[in-house]
Order: C-alpha cells, then structure tokens, then sequence
C-alpha cells in the first residue's frame, strides 16, 4: 500500500507528505468517559483531549489548505501486485469477518448501554418527580396545620385587639357626631324644618283657596243671570258700575271683581251679606259693554 497522485505529474514528495499527515492522525487514540458516558479522542503524544463531534480526521484540512496553495491533491490507493503472496485470500476473508463482527458486537453494546441509560434516567426523572410531589405535599399539609394553630391560639389575642379597637373607634365617633349635631347641626336642622313646615302650611292654604274659588266661581255661574241673555243687559251693567274700576285690561275686555271693592270693612259686612266674594270674576267688552264670564 503507498501514495499515489491522481494524475500522471509527481511535482511534491507524495511519501513524506503522507507519512506526516498519518503519524498526526495515529497519534489519536479513542477513550471512554464513564461519568458522562461519552466517548472522546485523547493525544498520545501532547495529551490533548477532543468530544466526538471533532475526530482526528479533521487533519485531511492541511490536505484542503495545501490544495488551495496549487499543490496537488493525494490519495491513498492500494497497488495491485503480481504473484503469491503471504496471506491468502481465504485467511483474509475470515480476518475481515471477524474484524466485522467485533464492529457489529460493539455497536449493538453501545446501542444497549444508551437503551439502559435512557430507561434509566426516565426511572430516575420519575422518581425524582414523585419524590418532589410528596415533599411538596408534605409541607403543605404541615403549613396549613401550622396556620390553623396560630390562628386559634396566638392569634386570638390579636382579634381581641381588633374587636377592642373598633369599639373605642365606634364610641369617639358617636362622640363627635352627638356634639357635631347638638352644637352646629341642631339649630340649622331646626330652621330647616321650620321653614319645610311653613312652606307647606302656605301650600295648603294656597291649594285651599284656590280649590274654594273655582267653587265659588262655578256657584255663582250657575246662580247668576246669563250675561249672553239680552234681558239680563241692564243688570250686568250695574254689576259694572257696582264693580267700577276695572281690575286689569285685555285688549278690548276690562276685568272685573264681582260685587265691586269694598272701601272699609262695614262694607265689607255689608256686601257680604249680599253675598260678596272678592275672587270671582267676570268681563266686560269696552266696545258693545257685552258681559261675560270667560276670557275669548
């Protein structure tokens, strides 16, 4: 087995650049980390360590770096040569088998060491959160009990307090109320009050009067003589003349009180013998002295 070029030009020693290139790369020796179950690349020579994702065949990247410089690429091929040799080909091929099934039977011990720890570490994460449930649950358990004992026995003092507190509060403010209300608040709530009651006594008296004069307006309506009846014009002019002068003026109508204005309270007498009220009204027009008891 030796170098050979891919091509028929030999500008570079083929033999010694290979030779170099081998003895860096079989300085490298395969280990196993038990603690993290991992294997890794350690140097025989400067002592140097490496994780599997960086084999030793990084160093083909002098080969890459040396053809970008223009030197000629190499590869490794085997030179056929004629005649016996020492080792026959039925040898050979039980050396080869058995190289392979020590490859196979180290896979498949690799592959059942990362199986055993994976379901290892699954039973060991499981537990782990198991034992963390019931830890947690534990304390739980335990801070409500001492919850529950503090609150019914340190804390009752505490309540006591409180109940105590807001008592006191309770007493200053009606206190403060009862003085509030019997030196500032007591007389303008009385006046208040006063005037509310005044005010709807002058209502009542308001809503009294005016109810009794619609009555009165409707008796006298209905007892008086019809001023649209012709026959009945000479009396209404004298109810005029009685009732003289006008109270107010609408347009063409003059407003009169019935039974006139007395001027002294003998005539007051007097008019209510016959039948006097100040508050019943009637109208007169200015133009034809036509009477009537409603505004147009």
């Amino acid at each position: 087995e030796q170098l050979g070029e891919v091509g028929d030009d030999d500008d570079v020693d083929v033999n010694a650049w290979d030779d170099e290139i081998m003895d860096q790369v079989e300085e490298w020796e395969e280990a196993w980390d038990e603690e993290n179950q991992v294997s890794y690349w350690v140097s025989k020579t400067t002592g140097e360590t490496r994780d599997a994702a960086h084999p030793p065949d990084m160093e083909v990247s002098k080969i890459m770096d040396a053809r970008a410089k223009g030197e000629r690429h190499m590869t490794r091929r085997v030179q056929v040569r004629k005649g016996e040799g020492d080792l026959g080909t039925a040898q050979y091929n039980v050396h080869h088998k058995s190289e392979w099934d020590e490859i196979r039977q180290m896979r498949l011990e690799w592959q059942s060491a990362i199986k055993i720890e994976k379901c290892w570490r699954m039973k060991s994460a499981i537990l782990q959160k198991l034992r963390l449930r019931l830890e947690r649950k534990s304390a739980n358990i335990i801070q409500r009990a001492g919850t529950s004992w503090r609150w019914r026995f340190h804390d009752y003092n505490f309540r006591e307090k409180q109940r105590a507190a807001r008592k006191i509060q309770s007493f200053q403010r009606m206190r403060f109320l009862s003085h509030f209300y019997k030196y500032y608040q007591r007389e303008r709530l009385w006046w208040y009050r006063a005037e509310r009651i005044c005010a709807q006594f002058g209502q009542r008296l308001w809503r009294g009067y005016v109810g009794r004069r619609a009555g009165r307006r409707v008796l006298e309506v209905k007892i008086q003589p019809h001023p649209d009846d012709k026959h009945n014009f000479d009396y209404w002019m004298a109810r005029q003349r009685e009732a003289f002068p006008p109270r107010r003026t609408f347009k063409l109508f003059d407003e009169y009180i019935l039974y006139g204005h007395p001027a002294s309270w003998y005539d007051r007498e007097i008019k209510s013998e016959a039948g006097y009220f100040r508050d019943v009204r009637f109208y007169v027009n200015k133009v034809t002295d036509q009477a009537q008891w409603w505004i147009p």
